[in-house]
């Protein structure tokens, strides 16, 4: 889960040399899932016979090769069955864009996925039914700051990418939303996540190596707090 902390507006302009940035050259990318390894009949039987369902959260370790090797569940449904299926067919039959470091070499990663286990029928009550359930927070790193540029709404989610060190170490961080934030709030991201993060380690027969992961920042403006 993420942390909270309050940031001044001033941040924005501080935050220029506050973070590791990635140097001229390729760009970090991170794993990317081909199409989902998921199907209909994935659906565990016994969990499906007892309307069991829910969300499971999942980090993921992928090869330079893009394959998937190693499965965590980071938040369960609740029903053990859905929880191991989660990892079971993302293992089995998940396919990656393997993630590439500043030198665009090819690298292992981390990636988490949140995975939808429910039964319905038509669309709409499969919003419904998605709605009613706890999703879990995918954000690692929550920021109250007193307001945002303008033009940009509350809340607003930047995606960093970062190389982490065989250590736990942050190496370098580049984040966007996208292309639609201004640099100065790309930055604030990487300053927050150089502060606050605690990387994990991506392990491979238990040895542990470099990685790409990504980081997501949300930040929430607060018009009331800048005003006191």
């Amino acid at each position: 889960m993420g942390a909270m902390k309050p940031i001044a507006a001033s941040l924005w302009a501080a935050a220029a040399s506050a973070f590791l940035a990635a140097p001229a050259g390729a760009a970090i990318t991170p794993a990317k899932l081909v199409a989902s390894p998921y199907t209909a009949w994935d659906y565990p039987q016994l969990a499906s016979h007892n309307s069991q369902m829910g969300y499971t959260r999942i980090r993921v370790t992928v090869s330079p090769q893009g394959k998937p090797f190693e499965c965590l569940v980071i938040a369960s449904s609740g029903t053990a069955s859905l929880d191991a299926a989660s990892c079971d067919i993302m293992l089995k039959r998940g396919q990656f864009t393997p993630a590439r470091d500043d030198k665009g070499k090819s690298s292992y990663a981390l990636y988490e996925q949140t995975v939808p286990w429910f039964i319905a029928f038509n669309a709409k009550d499969m919003q419904a039914l998605e709605a009613s359930y706890p999703k879990p927070n995918d954000a690692d790193i929550e920021v109250n700051v007193a307001r945002l540029p303008a033009g940009l709404a509350s809340p607003l989610a930047v995606i960093a990418d970062v190389m982490v060190s065989r250590d736990g170490k942050l190496l370098q961080c580049a984040a966007d939303a996208g292309g639609s934030v201004p640099a100065a709030l790309a930055k604030a991201a990487c300053a927050q996540v150089a502060a606050l993060v605690n990387f994990k380690t991506a392990l491979v027969d238990g040895r542990a190596v470099p990685s790409v992961q990504q980081v997501k920042v949300v930040f929430f403006s607060e018009p009331q707090a800048a005003a006191k």
